[in-house]
């Protein structure tokens, strides 16, 4: 089955990765360098292609597109453990790098995407993959791509290296505002195997945890302590968006919730998108070059 159409995801799973990663959404991986982004990816690409539970949990199986950076030959040299497996899996590997803020580098992917069946699409580093200078504006730039997430129902996974020594978590939150989901990662190599931290941040309810996890070989995970806040119930912007959604007697836009509850629109959407993939809105209709939607009435507000 392929999720690549987002009004017929309603029966599909939402989760990628079961309570680690959703389906549509774009998230980014963050930790310093060589602190084992790039295997970890590697590890959740893996199960994801094979179909097999990634650190204990279920995933969503379907094909991986993974944008290198890397010189071909270099690269190659650090998937070698993996030939082998990698060999018959839908796992496609492309050294071109398209530039997922332009509307050619996007249509590029999306043919890749339905050529391949993908669930995910991992952009290592993200650095090298869009096409602003010095100084950019993570927002505006990843925007695009993340509607093509959402679009296309994969899961978008961007790898970077943070610049911040003193205080990496600020500049982790500000990828978190950014993106649908952002993964601090911080590592330490201990007698048994690198131990790994992993501290998550976004807007949704099952966005922020922490996970601890074990890798004793490259790309190969064991997880060894999960923690998540204990949420009351509480109005977040996602109830605001479906209480409004809930309330028209037709299917409307982003641009029409953002009229009416005067926030920004692209947190709208960001919203939206979080709501479509947890199966509580669906699409409705295209009209004046907007997508408009409806409520699932047993996820009406009550």
């Amino acid at each position: 089955m392929r999720f690549n159409n987002p009004t017929h995801r309603d029966y599909g799973p939402t989760h990628l990765v079961n309570g680690f990663l959703r389906l549509g959404y774009c998230a980014a991986l963050l930790g310093k360098r060589e602190s084992g982004k790039s295997d970890l990816a590697t590890g959740i690409a893996l199960a994801v292609a094979e179909g097999n539970p990634f650190a204990g949990m279920p995933v969503a199986r379907g094909g991986v597109l993974w944008l290198s950076s890397q010189d071909p030959y270099d690269h190659g040299r650090s998937l070698r453990p993996i030939h082998d497996r990698l060999e018959n899996l839908p796992f496609f590997v492309t050294y071109d790098r398209p530039a997922i803020d332009t509307s050619e580098g996007l249509a590029a992917i999306r043919v890749w995407i339905s050529k391949g069946h993908a669930n995910l699409v991992v952009v290592d580093e993200l650095d090298a993959f869009h096409s602003r200078g010095f100084g950019w504006n993570a927002r505006e730039a990843l925007a695009p791509f993340k509607r093509l997430c959402f679009e296309t129902g994969v899961t978008g996974l961007l790898v970077k290296s943070l610049r911040t020594k003193a205080k990496p978590e600020i500049e982790a939150a500000y990828f978190a505002e950014a993106t649908d989901l952002a993964i601090y990662l911080h590592s330490a190599l201990t007698n048994k195997g690198r131990a790994i931290t992993l501290k998550a941040s976004g807007r949704g309810d099952d966005s922020c945890w922490q996970r601890k996890l074990l890798s004793q070989s490259p790309f190969e995970y064991q997880q060894s302590m999960v923690t998540a806040p204990a949420f009351t119930r509480r109005l977040t912007l996602d109830d605001e968006v479906l209480a409004s959604i809930s309330k028209a007697p037709y299917g409307v836009s982003a641009t029409q919730i953002s009229a009416r509850l005067d926030r920004n629109p692209n947190s709208i959407r960001n919203a939206i998108a979080r709501l479509a993939a947890a199966g509580k809105i669906r699409f409705s209709h295209h009209a004046k070059g907007s997508r408009h939607y409806r409520i699932h009435q047993e996820s009406a507000p009550r």
